[in-house]
């Protein structure tokens, strides 16, 4: 077994015998195990025990270790903490909640004392009890893979990996090691309380299924196997289309080509969303079908409202070709559109620069008319630039966000008037940019709406001898 570990530290978990390795040694059979292996390759290693503080008994199992260490001449690191507090206040199952102290301690001891990973005893039996709870939870294929030998990036960190060079040894051989190297492992009696989910699985589930096949464990071992290979295949092809289909990103949000998304397969689909809820929320370890279905049913057919909420605070948004999965606790970018500081005036010098958030500029001069001046009006009425007759212009222009009861004339209607907030609706641009979009007026009139339309009261004709020329211009930050 020494030689077959041997092989997998060094190509499946990538470990050198030289690299500072922190081992995660609770003293029962798998960790003693992993821990005399790793000892007799004379691997650089370095021993953590964390005391959950649930029995009794915890006390004398972390001194046990301590000695073991000691016996081997390694250092050793003792953590401890309180897991019924800490499952209290983050309202978590006792196993949750022992799983996050444990690691979150783990970590940061490999991170203190530089280790390239973090060792942990997860044999065969664990692997097979794993796949069975994420399916129970109705976990994606990521489940149904089951762990790794080697983790990086995982849940705890996107620097040290979790290494599991036991993952593909059964239990019944590591109690054989036990007992042909003399080792003396702890018992740990809440492994038999089968209150405990996985605890249920091991003494419950997997025996009844045994009844039906009695090759059942080694079929869902290649079971993850199988599907951690097609993983990796899939994964390709989802990056590919991700970094196809993604148009912006940053800290909690991605944006999405949504006619692009629309496209692709089913299984795609499903795949991007449940990636982007994993990097958005990372330790939700499992997230049912019924979330990753919504939002491949919102991509499809958006709801009326344009929003869905999935899970854990991620919301899915679509605006106008983008579609957003994002924490609904972040303000989403403004998506390329101009946007004010605030609900300040400002007065637009001519000539003059306005300057405003996101690199948007307002620039503007006067001058003779244009030789295409005529025909140019016809088209200027959208982004990014328009002429506006001087002569018909009350000066200084101001610049400010829309008021209630605001309306402007659109070239085209015939002089008639639409209320700011029909014309925001009718153009279709998001309800959370209507408050901050800049307005150009003449005085209390509202003559130009960037990128949507110009007043008819203000374009230019034959008469035309001066003009305003006002652009709204986004440039290069440097």
């Amino acid at each position: 077994m020494i030689e077959l570990i041997a092989g997998i530290l060094s190509e499946h978990c990538l470990i050198k015998s030289d690299d500072p390795l922190l081992v995660a040694v609770s003293g029962g059979v798998d960790s003693l195990c992993l821990l005399d292996i790793l000892d007799r390759l004379n691997f650089n290693i370095i021993i953590a025990h964390f005391d959950h503080s649930l029995r009794p008994e915890s006390a004398a199992e972390a001194e046990k270790v301590r000695i073991f260490a000691e016996n081997r001449n390694r250092k050793f690191i003792l953590g401890k903490g309180d897991v019924f507090k800490y499952a209290d206040q983050k309202k978590q199952t006792i196993e949750e909640a022992s799983r996050h102290a444990r690691y979150r301690f783990l970590i940061k001891q490999a991170e203190i004392y530089n280790a390239s990973a973090v060792a942990v005893g997860h044999n065969a039996d664990d692997q097979v009890e794993t796949i069975l709870m994420h399916l129970l939870r109705g976990s994606g294929m990521e489940g149904l893979a089951g762990m790794s030998y080697r983790s990086l990036p995982n849940e705890w960190s996107c620097e040290t990996a979790i290494i599991r060079p036991l993952l593909g040894i059964w239990r019944e051989q590591l109690d054989e090691y036990i007992r042909e190297n003399n080792l003396q492992p702890s018992l740990d009696s809440s492994n038999k309380d089968i209150k405990y989910l996985r605890n249920r699985i091991r003494h419950e589930l997997v025996s009844y299924l045994e009844d039906y096949n009695p090759q059942i464990k080694n079929l869902i071992l290649q079971l993850g196997d199988t599907i951690r290979e097609d993983l990796f295949l899939i994964n390709k092809i989802t990056e590919d289309v991700w970094n196809k289909c993604l148009l912006q990103s940053g800290p909690g949000y991605f944006a999405f080509d949504h006619k692009l998304l629309i496209q692709q397969s089913l299984g795609v689909k499903r795949r991007l969303v449940r990636r982007a809820i994993h990097i958005l929320r990372p330790k939700l370890r499992d997230f049912n079908f019924a979330a990753v279905l919504s939002g491949v049913n919102f991509i499809n057919t958006p709801s009326r409202s344009g929003s869905i909420d999935l899970l854990s605070g991620v919301r899915m948004l679509i605006e106008l070709n983008k579609l957003w999965i994002f924490d609904k606790s972040i303000e989403l970018p403004s998506g390329g559109w101009p946007q004010l500081q605030g609900f300040e005036e400002f007065k637009l010098d001519i000539p003059g620069i306005l300057f405003l958030p996101q690199n948007w500029q307002i620039k503007n001069s006067i001058s003779d008319v244009p030789k295409d001046c005529l025909e140019y009006a016809k088209y200027s009425k959208e982004f990014h630039s328009v002429c506006l007759d001087i002569e018909k212009l009350t000066l200084p222009l101001t610049v400010r966000s829309r008021k209630p009861g605001d309306f402007i004339k659109p070239i085209g209607m015939g002089g008639h008037k639409i209320k700011l907030s029909d014309l925001f609706i009718n153009k279709k641009i998001p309800n959370r940019l209507r408050d901050l979009w800049p307005i150009i007026c003449s005085g209390d009139q509202v003559i130009w709406v960037p990128g949507l339309h110009l007043s008819h009261d203000f374009q230019i004709n034959k008469t035309t001898k001066k003009v305003v020329q006002i652009s709204l211009t986004k440039t290069t930050s440097n």
